[in-house]
């Protein structure tokens, strides 16, 4: 049997808006998603919490959190996400 969306825990499910693929920069626990022309105004987020320590799936890579910086990025911003010690 193959799985939908519906299975997919709510933090997995496709980003609400359609967007372009923008892949972050990585830098330690900070992922950038860079607009094309630099410097320019920054947006950091930061997801909430707790996050169990045995998700799979960190939050710099839900869908939610890549849909965000790539629509920031094409939006002229940079996009900061980080991972942070807030966990259960």
């Amino acid at each position: 049997m193959s799985s939908t969306a519906s299975d997919l825990p709510p933090y997995l499910q496709s980003f609400v808006l359609p967007y372009d693929t923008v892949e972050p920069a990585r830098s330690g626990v900070l992922d950038l998603y860079l607009p094309a022309s630099t410097p320019a105004p920054a947006v950091l987020m930061v997801h909430g919490g707790p996050v169990p320590r045995d998700r799979l799936v960190r939050p710099p890579d839900w869908p939610a959190y890549r849909g965000y910086g790539a629509l920031l990025a094409q939006a002229g911003l940079v996009g900061g996400m980080f991972e942070h010690g807030f966990v259960d």
